[in-house]
């Protein structure tokens, strides 16, 4: 820069310190804008109107962004004459309010430009909103992955593409605009400067600092708002900084001309240190409590995420275990109605056939289902339903009776397909129906191998227990003379009944029949001795089963 006193030229001198300082608050106080824009994006796309952070933004861009540098970089320059005397000059304290406030008009038409053009590029398109938990990162790392990811995009020519697309007139609009505004705001800081002179303005240079200015702008703006990467606020804030740095150190070359017989500067002129240090302090008190707003709100809609995230996680969780048990129910009914297609061939009069639709009826009961072919049952197996509804997924236990055959085949390895036939009648028709229901389930189920049974015949009524030793749950004992307790582990039960016998089916997971026994006639034992013949029984199945090589 030079300045002519008299003929002679001032030395200029500057305060690199302070140059690079208000580089800094430059920087910081675009980063804090553009943290307010992030707020201003998630304003559009939860429709409300975003002015209140672009105004914001505004403040930080033009009030600490770009007066603040401005006169910090006013404040690093000092002119002395030749002989090495200071040449003092002031700021007019009216052109000083007008370049503050000219800068954050101008910013904030600026923004709400190019916010036009976000909401027409992407909200109007149905995008989703960005994550809060992107929307303010730190750090060398994400820099560091952020040109790593552009480098990568700009090999496939992604980058280029996008640019092109998505560069529009909103976008220009506000450069065009931003820039201006740096330049107004330096120009009119400059007319504040009150010396006993004044100061000669080239063109090409007010040309060069706009220029400058407006191309900046623009790189900062396409960063922000169209590449739109993780950690791009702060590269958009260093090129933002640059901008505002590099209009205002260009249009410091203007001539400042010494005149003798201009007025010397005026009593209640500003100091141009006090003015730099208020502007300084004030800047980044500004700054700090603008961007401790802005990342307490967005704290504040991360945790609100997580919030949402998190329930819908749960919602999802227990739709899915919803889901699976729905396919276990829709499984267990195809294997209810193939078994309901097994038994009814084998009742042929009317009552026989009620009864099998009896025993489809408390089988579908159980698992909260319906059968469409069936008839009205008896109380007493309704009130069985009802009872094998309440104890699913509980142990218990069967109590068989004289004659009984309980016959027991293994499926899948843990599956088992309990018969219990109670023989009332010894006709040959009863017995050939029996042995006709047992081989079209042995076909029907038996997927591998032949079946495992457990014949038992007895003279007298003992009692199978489980392991767990817990209480049985008496059934049908209103329904019929004799008691019939069943025990189940889950899954499903079903009965009926007809002239010529009782049948009960029973398809349950891990009970432990599968081992083949042979026939016993036991003493009579009570019921302490009972429990001891079970596992004593258990103990038998289990070493049989290991012989075998399969687990109980």
């Amino acid at each position: 820069m030079a300045v002519e006193v008299n003929g002679e030229t001032l030395v200029k001198q500057w305060n690199y310190w302070l140059i690079l300082l208000s580089y800094a608050l430059s920087v910081f106080g675009s980063f804090t804008a553009f943290l307010m824009v992030e707020q201003a994006k998630i304003s559009l796309y939860k429709r409300k109107n975003p002015l209140f952070w672009v105004v914001w933004a505004a403040v930080a861009l033009g009030g600490c962004g770009i007066f603040a540098m401005h006169f910090i970089g006013m404040t690093a320059l000092s002119l002395v004459s030749p002989d090495g005397k200071p040449f003092p000059f002031t700021f007019s304290p009216g052109h000083v309010v007008i370049s503050v406030v000219a800068p954050i008009v101008l910013e904030v038409l600026a923004l709400l430009i190019v916010m036009r053009g976000y909401h027409h590029r992407h909200i109007a398109r149905g995008e989703a909103a960005p994550s809060p938990a992107q929307q303010l990162t730190t750090g060398y790392t994400g820099v560091r992955r952020t040109m790593m990811h552009a480098m990568k995009d700009l090999k496939r020519m992604e980058l280029p593409k996008k640019l092109y697309k998505e560069t529009d007139w909103y976008l220009l609009g506000a450069a065009l605009m931003s820039g201006t505004g740096v330049g107004v705001m330096h120009y009119t800081g400059l007319m504040a400067v009150t010396f006993q002179g004044h100061i000669q303005f080239d063109p090409w240079v007010v040309s060069a600092s706009m220029l400058i200015a407006i191309i900046a702008s623009a790189a900062a703006f396409l960063l922000l708002f169209v590449i739109q990467m993780p950690m791009l606020q702060i590269v958009s804030a260093a090129v933002m900084g640059i901008a505002v740095c590099g209009a205002h150190y260009t249009g410091m070359q203007h001539v400042f001309v010494y005149d003798a017989a201009a007025s010397a500067p005026a009593a209640d002129a500003l100091n141009k240190d006090s003015v730099g240090l208020i502007v300084a302090w004030a800047g980044i008190i500004t700054c700090f409590l603008l961007e401790a707003f802005g990342a307490s709100q967005l704290k504040s809609a991360k945790l609100h995420l997580d919030r949402v995230v998190a329930q819908t996680q749960n919602e999802l969780t227990q739709t899915i275990v919803e889901l699976v048990e729905t396919r276990r129910d829709l499984d267990t009914a195809k294997r209810m109605l193939t078994m309901i297609n097994v038994l009814r061939p084998l009742h042929s009069s009317d009552k026989k056939k009620t009864a099998s639709s009896t025993f489809a009826t408390c089988a579908l009961k159980s698992m909260g289902l319906s059968y469409a072919d069936d008839k009205v049952p008896s109380a007493g197996v309704g009130d069985a339903s009802e009872s094998l509804h309440k104890v699913l997924a509980h142990p218990v236990a069967v109590e068989l009776l004289k004659d009984q055959q309980v016959q027991g085949f293994r499926q899948e390895g843990v599956m088992f397909l309990l018969a219990v036939n109670l023989l009332t009648s010894t006709k040959p028709r009863d017995q050939k129906m029996t042995k006709s229901l047992t081989s079209k389930i042995m076909q029907e189920f038996i997927v591998e191998g032949a079946p495992h049974e457990i014949n038992i015949s007895m003279s007298q009524r003992i009692r199978l227990q489980e392991r767990s030793k817990k209480p049985s749950v008496r059934m049908f004992a209103e329904a019929y003379d004799e008691v019939l307790r069943l025990i189940i582990h889950n899954d499903y039960a079903g009965f009926c009944d007809s002239d010529q016998g009782r049948f009960a089916l029973w398809l349950c997971d891990n009970v432990n029949f599968g081992a083949h026994h042979e026939e016993q006639q036991p003493p009579p034992v009570s019921d302490t001795d009972s429990i001891s013949s079970l596992e004593e029984l258990a103990g038998t199945a289990s070493h049989k089963m290991d012989v075998l090589g399969m687990t109980m």
